[in-house]
């Protein structure tokens, strides 16, 4: 029997494996199976992700996708919300599929319905046009249930009523939630968790008192199950269990809130106070923008544009001065919710003429569109939320891709090629068996268009692909 690769070291994430026996008469048998390893992660380090991780088919977290990474985590057991034998909604190790394909959640926080104990897959619960959950907090509090097992350290996180928290990216070994995690200057976000909820933990008729992440849990439950929650709203609890979600997502570390500027939620709200997608000064402007937003408390102002045929109601906006000709990509993949996302010219709301708008896209509730641009022009761009969701937004745009090329050389399991990229630029090394399946095995910055690295899993492969992925 010969299989591929062979047996051996094998890099985090999934790797297929390929094997083929023949016996004495000539007769082919061929299997395949997939081999998942775990990345091993600091027990202290907090990590979360919002309801758009979990409902994107193409989330990766370590190596590992979000739909395999869900599974694990409801292989713990069966995960239930609400309080069982009054309204409850048991969610089993099968329904990572269907799981998947309801959130992120959207629409008014609700309690369940009135219909005693119901399971995913029979319950009847309303969902919006694209078949998401359509109530908030039933999203957001699976989303919190599913992070406190992700990590168990975040149930004890003690709540206050502001904190701050500040964005990393993988250091040299390509992955989160380890000692090398790299902080990003600039993404400092302030959250904020309502005084009613702070109450209602320590309310004795409410009962729960505890005034950690898994007594927020506990409330969040009860708001589902139609229980009292003191004076705090649903509302008032979606909103703490959405900032809990989004403070520690993809391994967010808690910060001093005067440790630098704070990320201000919906500071662009207005057109007129847009943010600039502005790259540092000549004479080596980095091409490729990431920014980070959220439009929790945004608006739309009368004689906004709908985009992509929905009227929204939750938009921010930025401006892109073009210091560059030639094609762009634009997208919010990485934000928490369902977004809309759209390109204009103009210099006001009244004179805005669209370049490109999308809702969907690859499958996703995120957006992305491509165009030309023209050096020299201001090009407003705009995200929304479809029927007004929020969330947290993650906006990339694309104006120098990176490519690989030669020379490339190979001794033993280092390998070094050519880098066509911006320098001083970090990337993600990327790589594929077969490309499908992609694991990031180092990460590094374009210091000289040279990259070196070390692959262990290469000795495992006939062949091996390698690709590199920005981060900003």
């Amino acid at each position: 029997m010969i299989c591929t690769p062979q047996a051996g070291y094998f890099a985090v994430g999934q790797t297929v494996v390929m094997c083929e026996a023949t016996d004495r008469a000539g007769n082919v048998a061929i299997c395949d199976f997939i081999v998942t390893v775990k990345a091993a992660a600091d027990p202290v380090r907090i990590c979360s992700f919002t309801q758009g991780f979990y409902g994107n088919a193409k989330g990766r977290f370590n190596g590992i996708t979000s739909r395999v990474l869900m599974g694990q985590l409801l292989g713990q057991g069966t995960l239930v919300v609400g309080k069982f034998g009054i309204r409850s909604l048991s969610i089993l190790l099968d329904d990572v599929l269907l799981l998947e394909q309801r959130l992120p959640s959207g629409g008014p926080p609700a309690v369940l319905p009135d219909d005693g104990n119901q399971t995913l897959k029979t319950a009847v619960l309303l969902l919006n046009a694209k078949g998401r959950f359509r109530n908030i907090l039933l999203g957001q509090t699976i989303t919190l249930s599913l992070n406190v097992r992700l990590s168990p350290s975040l149930g004890g996180f003690a709540l206050v009523s502001n904190f701050c928290s500040q964005a990393v990216l993988p250091g040299p070994d390509g992955l989160r939630a380890d000692a090398d995690d790299e902080p990003v200057a600039g993404d400092i976000q302030s959250f904020s968790i309502p005084a009613s909820v702070l109450a209602a933990l320590t309310d004795p008729v409410v009962g729960i008192n505890d005034t950690s992440v898994l007594g927020l849990l506990k409330l969040a439950n009860c708001a589902l199950a139609g229980l009292p929650t003191g004076d705090a709203t649903l509302s008032d609890i979606n909103d703490a269990v959405d900032a809990i979600n989004r403070a520690f997502d993809e391994c967010r570390i808690l910060v001093n809130c005067l440790a630098g500027p704070i990320i201000v939620d919906a500071f662009n709200d207005f057109f007129n106070n847009k943010g600039i997608l502005d790259p540092p000064p000549p004479p080596d402007p980095l091409l490729n923008v990431r920014a980070r937003s959220s439009n929790l408390l945004a608006t739309k102002e009368p004689g906004e544009p709908d985009i992509a045929g929905n009227p929204g109601g939750k938009s921010v906006w930025w401006q892109w001065p073009a210091p560059v000709s030639g094609p762009i990509t634009l997208s919010t993949d990485g934000s928490s919710f369902d977004t809309l996302l759209g390109v204009f010219t103009g210099t006001s709301l009244s004179n805005l003429v669209l370049v490109a708008s999308n809702d969907d896209a690859n499958a996703t509730l995120q957006s992305e569109v491509a165009f030309n641009a023209v050096a020299g022009t201001n090009y407003q761009i705009v995200v929304d939320g479809v029927d007004g969701a929020v969330g947290a937004i993650v906006l990339t745009l694309i104006a120098a891709p990176v490519r690989l090329c030669e020379p490339i050389s190979v001794v033993g399991n280092q390998v070094q090629f050519c880098v066509n990229g911006e320098i001083g630029r970090a990337y993600n090394v990327e790589a594929s068996p077969d490309l499908s399946n992609w694991s990031i095995i180092a990460t590094g910055v374009n210091t000289n268009s040279l990259f070196r690295f070390i692959d262990p899993a290469m000795s495992n492969f006939h062949q091996r692909f390698y690709r590199l992925t920005f981060e900003p």
